[in-house]
């Protein structure tokens, strides 16, 4: 079930094309994301929980750019007949190419696949490394949302974790030349809580970077950082920042002199808060996500990027490690799914973030009554009072704040479950 084997890049395609052909009870609901992968930073932040590593000589990606472009042609060809949702460059950081070569990436990863009337194209920045040039590029393609990342503006946690400070008047300036581009969207992100952090550094953090004049902030909670951080610096703290509801308050008072206010969004995601204009273009219905509460066909391009396929598979690009295995010099693992645990998914998911289910939008999905599959299957969360029904959804009784909890939590309730009983499949319509 989560067991990551080899897999050949011919039967990957085949999935796609055949989740094309294939119906179920309401496809629309199925939200197709295309992430591409920047597997390096010119540092390695001690906070990073991503796939990234230390670029160790500048200028030298001819060869990754190669690779990725191979990869979004051939991917291309398999998913001509999907418009997809969004278009995201993440990583890592995807502007250490060059102006030239960043150019040549974005220029054609967007040339390759379809893009949907409700799409937004997002570009991942670092400010130290984003200039003019590759904002014009980003632009000339199509991009029309651009996330700086500043994560704290507090000299003593970048020390510790390794970062260098973003400058406030190149970030302003970026800001402003971003919005004169043509860009819609320009947000930051902000990290807490770090080692080093106290409640008035943070403070501190959300008022000066609340004045870069950019439209959205967004801000993430940091989990496990006991596995990146010694006892010593996580015990350098001379006045705790918190737990997550302090956080949030700070936040919210941070902005409270821009006018901006924490967006009805927020409420229903567990490990970040969104905050910026009334009218942000990125929001449920086209914003990334790779495991989300809703069906998504996600195709990640790159070394180390990873694909969730609605129904199918669940893969990773590992790079040309091994690559005698795949004719094309790339390595893909995964495991094979199916509407099944697509289904379980989606309650568990629901679980991880505390929010209910209705009725209806599951058997729109699966074409299977919603309470009758709960019961069948989550008979012991049931028991034990996470799980209840209202007269027109399931009702979620607990939220998970620590993404590895969940994560442990998921694939605990999933072995049980398949353990349990015989291995029923969903099938397009009830059962």
């Amino acid at each position: 079930m989560l067991r990551l084997d080899p897999l050949p890049t011919n039967e990957i395609l085949g999935m796609w094309k055949e989740f094309q052909r294939e119906e179920f009870p309401d496809k629309k609901h199925v939200r197709g994301f295309v992430y591409v992968h920047t597997p390096y930073c010119s540092s390695k932040c001690k906070f990073c929980m991503y796939e990234s590593e230390p670029l160790l000589k500048k200028g030298d990606l001819s060869a990754e750019k190669r690779d990725l472009l191979n990869e979004a042609l051939e991917a291309a060809e398999a998913v001509e007949g999907i418009e997809f949702d969004g278009l995201y460059f993440g990583g890592g950081t995807p502007t250490i190419y060059e102006e030239g070569d960043f150019d040549d990436v974005v220029s054609a990863v967007r040339s390759c696949f379809k893009l949907s009337g409700r799409a937004v194209s997002t570009c991942e920045m670092n400010p130290n490394s984003a200039t003019p040039g590759k904002i014009i590029s980003a632009v000339e393609h199509g991009i029309n949302r651009i996330s700086l990342g500043i994560q704290t503006l507090t000299p003593k946690v970048l020390e510790i974790a390794g970062r260098q400070e973003a400058d406030l008047k190149q970030t302003a300036e970026l800001v402003v030349f971003a919005k004169k581009c043509g860009v819609s969207v320009v947000n930051i992100d902000l990290l807490a809580p770090l080692p080093g952090e106290t409640e008035k550094s943070f403070y501190e953090t959300v008022e000066k970077a609340s004045g870069l004049g950019f439209d959205t902030v967004t801000l993430y909670c940091l989990q496990n950082l006991g596995l990146k951080y010694s006892p010593f610096e996580m015990a350098m703290n001379e006045e705790a920042l918190g737990g997550w509801d302090r956080i949030k308050e700070i936040f919210t008072k941070g902005l409270e002199r821009s006018g901006r206010t924490i967006s009805k969004e927020s409420s229903k995601l567990t490990t970040c808060l969104i905050a910026g204009n009334s009218e942000n273009l990125y929001n449920e219905s086209n914003r990334y996500e790779l495991h989300s509460r809703n069906p998504v066909a996600v195709l990640g391009l790159g070394r180390n990027s990873c694909s969730n396929l609605f129904g199918k598979v669940f893969y990773k690009n590992s790079g040309r490690d091994g690559a005698a295995l795949d004719s094309v010099g790339r390595r893909y693992i995964g495991y094979r799914k199916d509407i099944f645990e697509e289904a379980l998914d989606m309650i568990l998911l629901h679980l991880r973030d505390g929010v209910g289910l209705p009725f209806q939008h599951f058997e729109s999905i699966f074409g299977y009554d919603a309470e009758g599959f709960v019961r069948a299957n989550f008979g012991m969360l049931i028991d034990r009072g996470f799980i209840s029904f209202s007269s027109s959804s399931v009702e979620c009784g607990i939220k998970f704040a620590d993404a590895l909890k969940f994560f442990e939590f998921s694939k605990t309730i999933k072995q049980l479950i398949f353990s349990s009983k015989p291995r029923n499949r969903l099938k397009s319509g009830a059962e």
